[in-house]
């Protein structure tokens, strides 16, 4: 299974450890991260994007898990988000992590 992984931070780089060692099968297909030019442990450079739009093309099961002291979106938000921001992969368009705070507070 590939999934699609929102956040590398913390808890998503300790999540692609484990899946590396304990996997079975499960693999990371796309990261979302704010900047795809710096290197994670255990991602290769093609698995990493700040195009949200990639990655959930690229990933069967999503996996939500940037940071935050407030609680984590859902679907409906993020579905929200596309609707706000529908070129979220573009050059042109803001920040992705202050356009998601934004659709959110919507």
């Amino acid at each position: 299974m590939k999934i699609g992984l929102l956040g590398v931070g913390t808890v998503g780089a300790a999540l692609v450890g484990l899946l590396a060692e304990r996997g079975r099968g499960v693999q990371v297909a796309k990261a979302l991260v704010r900047d795809a030019a710096r290197a994670r442990p255990g991602l290769a450079a093609n698995q990493l994007s700040d195009d949200p739009q990639a990655v959930l093309a690229a990933g069967e099961l999503i996996v939500e898990l940037m940071g935050g002291a407030g609680l984590a979106g859902t679907t409906r938000d993020y579905a929200r988000f596309l609707q706000l921001w529908p070129n979220a992969g573009t050059r042109s368009r803001p920040s992705w992590t202050r356009a998601w705070c934004t659709a959110r507070r919507r």
